[in-house]
């Protein structure tokens, strides 16, 4: 009973840590970590929008779309990348790196766990490592830089996005997102993918597989506590 419960709690170790992967990887492919309706003020008199003072914008971290009347109402393409290099009020550099470096070690992490819960249903691991310190290590580990992902893009649109998402030669033409910019599908993924190993920590607890260095510990106290006994 004890073992097929350890197994079962292996494998839901191994969906989950392959969730997060597939949460992180379609998160930074899609093209919605920010969602906006950006409006222009074609007459200062009315409150009416028209069709020509309203737009459309969704960014990825690498890509995104836009529609927004300049010379034409358009869909266009928008790479991240040549943005912040061109216009540079896009949003921070250093703070895009970062949130693309820290989801990239969340999928690492997660591969490592991907294997190490494949070595503990096939074997009995000797090394503590291999076994189930492993795990909480390795589920610790991708649960931690998902999560810093998560709090990097959540400063990164509140400093930079959430106030403006276009370029200046649309903004030097009346056109604002200010106070109408929203995250989007893409960024909940990769809250999804943190919860992912922070459930799978939960389910290395209900296996009841004890890490070695704890049964050891315990296994010298108790045989300390005999020693005790018999001396008396």
């Amino acid at each position: 009973m004890r073992e097929t419960k350890k197994t079962c709690c292996l494998v839901l170790i191994f969906c989950g840590a392959l969730c997060g992967i597939v949460l992180t990887s379609v998160s930074l492919a899609t093209e919605h970590w920010v969602e906006s309706k950006p409006t222009r003020a074609v007459n200062k008199t009315e409150e009416l929008l028209t069709e020509d003072s309203q737009g459309s914008v969704n960014l990825g971290l690498f890509r995104g779309q836009k529609q927004v009347k300049v010379l034409n109402y358009n869909p266009k393409p928008v790479w991240v990348f040549q943005k912040i290099q061109d216009d540079g009020i896009l949003m921070s550099f250093n703070l895009w790196i970062s949130v693309l470096v820290f989801a990239g070690l969340g999928i690492v992490w997660g591969l490592i766990t991907i294997i190490f819960s494949c070595i503990n249903l096939a074997t009995t691991p000797i090394e503590t490592i291999t076994g189930p310190m492993g795990l909480y290590l390795w589920n610790a580990f991708a649960c931690l830089f998902t999560f810093i992902t998560v709090i990097l893009f959540v400063v990164l649109f509140l400093t930079d996005l959430k106030n403006n998402v276009l370029e200046a030669k649309e903004i030097g033409i009346g056109w604002s997102s200010k106070d109408r910019t929203e995250v989007g599908y893409s960024f909940w993924l990769i809250v999804a993918a943190t919860l992912c190993y922070l459930l799978n920590i939960l389910f290395v607890i209900i296996s009841g597989t004890q890490c070695k260095v704890f049964r050891k510990s315990k296994s010298h106290v108790n045989q300390n506590a005999s020693d005790g006994m018999m001396m008396y």
